[in-house]
């Protein structure tokens, strides 16, 4: 029994030893949507096709939206994020 606590100690402390590492990206959209056709939804949203592509592209890469800023109209910054892959570390 010492010996099954001793090794998922030691198993714990492995796991927590090795850190996250995350890479960032911030991607900027234009507040119009210009040249597209902004339609709403029957949940009562606006959908527009072509940031929704540009949001599931990314997300194909990896990349986790994790904070927007910017008022409807204006332009937003997509702040993104994603799990450093091991050979990309540093």
């Amino acid at each position: 029994m010492k010996r099954l606590i001793f090794t998922a100690v030691l198993l714990f402390f492995a796991l927590n030893s090795y850190a996250t590492e995350w890479e960032y990206k911030v991607v900027f959209l234009a507040g119009n949507a210009t040249g597209t056709k902004v339609t709403l939804e029957s949940s009562g949203a606006y959908l527009d096709p072509a940031k929704t592509e540009v949001l599931n592209n990314l997300g194909r890469e990896g990349w986790e939206l994790i904070a927007v800023t910017g008022a409807s109209g204006a332009d937003h910054a997509l702040y993104l994020k994603r799990q450093k892959k091991p050979h990309d570390k540093e």
